[in-house]
């Protein structure tokens, strides 16, 4: 069923998002400042988790009122049917942004819309739902625009950007979203050497290879729409699908990328079955089948794969040659 969905991007990014949702799939891609809105299947959302380089956060509308001061902030989010959307046992948190003319304080605002949550869940199931401002289960995203509130649920759980790799930070890291719309807006293909006058940390560089080597950023993400109980069995089965196949697309990748990178250069004169590729001693692949395999023989002991020669095939072959 095709839903409306809303992706968050940083500031300037909104072309590149628009251009990598038009490559998911996405239907009636309309930017905005900071983000931009389309429709489509849910697996098309749950894919963009994964396989967006720019984007935040993907985002599930479920609720816009008017919300020109506290009052109607709260009163608009209780009416929400929460008992649908948090589960029993689940945890929450709140993340804002923006504001309307009564409401200029993030922090009040969500605090107010906590507050409406529990309060709605408490009366309509008896308990109350623990906060998680860390690592919550429901991530409930407000933000405030010309005196509206709009409510979402964060599909992942956590931003985008936070791709995993990074084991220590520098002072001023460069996010990694960034960092990728960089390497995109640039124009850089993938196959020419790149150069990063400003490394830092490396995220440019390490961004760029990923985009080189068609790997999605968040394959091996767990979304926090796997533990909600309306979805998650649905989400589970698309996930499966879409992580398999964006391996695929990885691993394929690699076998092109190594099929150029050992090109024959010179063979033997003999016949084609017989031939064997020449690869420069103690040299090893970087994919299972870099090069068709051309010679009859198994694989040699100490030899890098069944398809590359060893050092002494090199040596053998050179001086009969």
């Amino acid at each position: 069923m095709f839903s409306s969905w809303y992706a968050t991007c940083p500031r300037g990014a909104e072309p590149v998002l628009q251009r990598e949702l038009a490559g998911l799939g996405a239907k009636g891609i309309r930017p905005g400042q900071g983000g931009v809105r389309f429709t489509g299947e849910r697996e098309t959302a749950l894919r963009g988790c994964l396989d967006l380089r720019t984007a935040l956060r993907v985002l599930e509308p479920i609720g816009e009122f008017p919300a020109s001061d506290a009052e109607q902030l709260y009163e608009g989010a209780a009416k929400l049917p929460w008992q649908e959307l948090i589960a029993p046992g689940q945890t929450f948190a709140v993340a804002a942004s923006g504001r309307a003319p009564g409401l200029t304080h993030t922090h009040f605002v969500e605090l107010k819309l906590k507050d409406a949550v529990v309060d709605a869940l408490r009366a309509r199931t008896g308990a109350r739902p623990d906060v998680d401002p860390r690592h919550p289960d429901v991530l409930v995203v407000a933000h405030l625009a010309n005196g509206t509130c709009s409510l979402s649920l964060d599909l992942a759980g956590d931003l985008l950007s936070n791709r995993g790799y990074r084991v220590r930070t520098v002072a001023a890291p460069l996010r990694e979203s960034i960092a990728a719309a960089v390497v995109l807006l640039s124009g850089w293909e993938g196959r020419t050497p790149l150069h990063d006058p400003v490394c830092g940390s490396g995220t440019l560089a390490i961004e760029a290879a990923l985009f080189a080597a068609a790997r999605a950023p968040g394959e091996r993400r767990t979304l926090a729409s796997e533990k909600w109980p309306r979805t998650a069995a649905e989400d589970a089965r698309a996930l499966r699908r879409i992580r398999a196949e964006l391996r695929e697309r990885a691993a394929g990748r690699a076998a092109r990328a190594c099929r150029r990178s050992w090109l024959p250069t010179a063979t033997r004169r003999r016949s084609p079955r017989r031939a064997r590729t020449h690869v420069p001693p103690g040299s090893r692949c970087a994919s299972p089948r870099p090069t068709p395999v051309l010679s009859s023989r198994s694989r040699r002991p100490g030899s890098s794969c069944s398809t590359c020669p060893t050092e002494s095939d090199s040596r053998r072959e050179a001086a009969s040659s």
